[in-house]
């Protein structure tokens, strides 16, 4: 199932203005992007490529090797969020393709390249380490914007809200069903589930809606009241030959 991003606090998130804005923002570059090239029918699947294989490190910057479709659509940037020398695996995340963060799990980071102006947290991944050993550096996240994206990577995995202090550098609110928004999510998910699996992979769908139920309140019967439907019995009552021999 694909990630969920962490909802705000009503209490931090930006105002409607600004959200507005930075929605607009991310409209305008969701509109410039040309769409994606179709590959021919038949076109056999890219094949790995060797090379020099160099340790991971906390905070790196890697460009991934062009040998599986999503780095050969794209360049795939990721950035370490966390590593454990002893886990085959690493804990990534993902540059995004716009330079404007989309959702509140996308965060802008203070690189000047743009393909590395946007972090998307909410689509982060447990790779397998050697793919990003053989990957290439490119550079580091600042200390201080590594463990912000920690953070926002561990809050949504618990499903709270949005830190406030996180919130004026993340992407705004997404509340709409028919957003453009959801089809980008499941376009980014899509891309990259075959590079890795969510950092929690029992998730909720990133473009679900949440609707508050009481836990003490008894839910409406979506058909009759009584405890059976259409029985023989029922039936007699009405005047009509029950449905024991059908």
């Amino acid at each position: 199932m694909s990630p969920r991003l962490p909802r705000t606090r009503p209490g931090t998130k930006p105002a409607a203005s600004e959200e507005r804005a930075a929605l607009e923002a991310w409209l305008r570059a969701w509109r410039a992007d040309p769409p994606p090239t179709d590959a021919p029918a038949g076109r056999p699947p890219p094949r790995p490529q060797r090379g020099r294989r160099q340790p991971v490190r906390i905070g790196e910057i890697r460009l991934l090797r062009p040998d599986t479709p999503a780095a050969c659509e794209r360049p795939c940037y990721v950035a370490v969020i966390e590593s454990d020398p002893d886990d085959p695996s690493v804990i990534a995340a993902p540059f995004g393709r716009f330079p404007v963060p989309a959702t509140p799990g996308e965060w802008r980071t203070a690189l000047a390249p743009t393909p590395l102006l946007v972090l998307c947290c909410w689509n982060a991944r447990r790779m397998p380490r050697v793919a990003l050993e053989r990957a290439w550096p490119v550079g580091r996240l600042r200390a201080a914007d590594r463990r912000a994206a920690l953070r926002l990577v561990r809050v949504r995995d618990d499903g709270l809200d949005l830190p406030a202090d996180l919130a004026p550098r993340a992407g705004p609110s997404l509340r709409h069903p028919c957003d453009p928004r959801h089809a980008y999510i499941e376009e980014e998910r899509a891309l990259f589930d075959g590079l890795g699996v969510p950092v929690r992979a029992a998730a909720a769908p990133a473009d679900a809606l949440e609707y508050p139920i009481p836990r003490d309140a008894a839910l409406p019967i979506a058909a009759e009241p009584r405890a059976t439907y259409r029985t023989d019995a029922h039936e007699k009552r009405r005047g009509r030959p029950g449905n024991r021999h059908l």
